[in-house]
């Protein structure tokens, strides 16, 4: 994968989607953990779509 085609975000969420998965022990980095990461994002794009839907994001976390 080349990491040049995403914005510093996407960068950013992927780097710490692989994080998650190191901490967790799991040789897979999947959606999940890449959901999470966008979680954790305090100005990410998922974070604000979801809080306009209405969904418990800390209940996603």
């Amino acid at each position: 994968m080349n990491g040049g085609q995403f914005t510093h975000k996407a960068q950013d969420a992927l780097f710490q989607a692989q994080n998650i998965a190191q901490e967790r022990n799991q040789q897979q980095v999947d959606a999940l953990h890449l959901l999470y990461s966008l979680l954790l994002q305090e100005d990410s794009v998922v974070l604000t779509l979801l809080q306009k839907i209405g969904a418990d994001v800390e209940g996603l976390k």
